[in-house]
This record gives C-alpha cells, structure tokens and sequence, in this order.
C-alpha cells in the first residue's frame, strides 16, 4: 500500500500495489470516494481499474484480472505520486501478453489516474478498459450526474450505460448537496464514443464508471483492439468543489 499526499498534506489517497486500486481519496480527512472494503465474496469501495475489460463478456471473470495481479514491474514512489507496472501472460481466458503501466497522483483537491496497456503479443488483442470510482454520498438519490448537458439520477443496481454524446466535451459533473465533484477523461476517451456506467448498490454510494467502449462490443469489430505491439491510453481527473 502507498499513500501519495500534496504538500500541505490536506489531499491524500492510498494505492494498492494489487491492481493499482485506490483503497481512499479523502481531503481535509474527508471522504471523497467510498472507502475500499472486504466483504467477503463482494469487494466495495475505492476505485478499481477494470482492465482488459469491463463487465463479465462471454461469461468471463468480472471487470477483469487486472484488480486482482500484483504490481511485478518497476514502482516509482514520490510524495504525491506513484507508477507500477503490471505484467501478465496470455492464458487460455485472455490469450494475449499485456503490460499494464498506472500512475496516480494527488493536487489539492484533485487525485488523477492513468492507465496505459501495451500489447506484447505478434498480434492484435481486444481491450476495453474503464474506471470504477465509487463516491461517497449521504443518499444515493440526491447525487445527479450532468452528461452532456443533460442530468442523470435514479441510481439503482442495474447498471445504465450512457454514452457520451459526440458534440459533448469529456467532462462530466457530479452534483451531491455539499459538493461538486468534476470527471475529465483524457487518452483515448478523448476521441472515442465513450460510454458511462451509473449504479449503486446502497444508499451511502454510487458508482460513475468511464467506459471506454461499451463493454457488450469487447472482442468484436466495433469494441477496442490494440494492434501488435500498440496500447491504449486512458485517464480520469476528479476535482472537488465543496458548496
């Protein structure tokens, strides 16, 4: 586990060296995501990066083996920052070699994720990342996500897949009554018809999930490929505003 904080110490989040998951994100020892936790067969909390896929394609292992592979490659620790690199064999589940490469970083009131995959592999293979940030809410339904110039609530345990609008920029708001939380997406989100997950599974949480394609389109003509040797990029910046 790493903890990267800014220097006056008012911004911290913690990282596991298991798939580069955000376990907290708090500021003024307040919480901004949902705190990282074990309940047994069920993991919630923090925000996990689903990687090469999001959701259970062709009844696969859910959201991906990346959240579950310790780092293996090289850290770089510095006080408000921290890189690991993941490297995994191709299997009979995901036959292709990939590297995972994540940086995360704290500024006041901001924390940044970057996720870049490279395919190892003398072939193309199909990827299809996302983010999974839960945030911590006093009730789920007073949180209102604004896509695009339209406003998204009604939280449930049924996920809703939106897709970002063509003429929308790639910033997303998160209004709560005591806070205002702004999503960036960069990398390859930035000129991709990306998607958004909303859902929730309990009042005091809800999840806004950047997709990068839809996670029905993995391995097929329309979802990602990296061609032999390339890679895919992707980013999120959260930045907080208290009201």
């Amino acid at each position: 586990m790493y903890q990267i904080i800014t220097k006056d110490k008012t911004t911290r989040a913690d990282i596991s060296d298991i798939g580069a998951t955000v376990k907290t994100f708090t500021i003024a020892e307040t919480n901004i995501l949902y705190p990282w936790k074990d309940l047994g067969n069920k993991k919630r909390g923090g925000s996990p990066i689903c990687s090469p896929y999001f959701g259970e394609p062709g009844g696969k292992k859910r959201h991906g083996f990346l959240r579950d592979t310790k780092a293996t490659g090289s850290r770089i620790i510095l006080p408000d920052r921290v890189k690991m690199t993941f490297l995994s064999k191709a299997d009979n589940i995901y036959p292709w070699s990939l590297k995972h490469e994540v940086i995360a970083v704290v500024e006041k009131n901001t924390f940044s994720t970057s996720l870049r995959i490279t395919n190892q592999t003398e072939e193309r293979a199909p990827g299809n990342p996302g983010f999974h940030p839960y945030f911590t809410c006093e009730n789920a339904q007073m949180v209102a996500v604004h896509i695009g110039g339209r406003e998204y609530s009604d939280f449930s345990e049924k996920i809703r897949i939106i897709a970002l609008p063509k003429e929308a920029s790639n910033s997303i708001s998160i209004v709560m009554p005591n806070r205002i939380i702004t999503m960036d997406l960069e990398g390859n989100f930035s000129y991709l018809h990306s998607h958004i997950g909303l859902w929730t599974d309990a009042r005091d949480r809800v999840c806004v999930e950047p997709i990068l394609y839809h996670p029905d389109l993995f391995a097929t003509n329309e979802g990602g490929w990296m061609e032999e040797y390339g890679y895919i990029d992707i980013s999120m910046k959260l930045s907080v505003k208290f009201t």
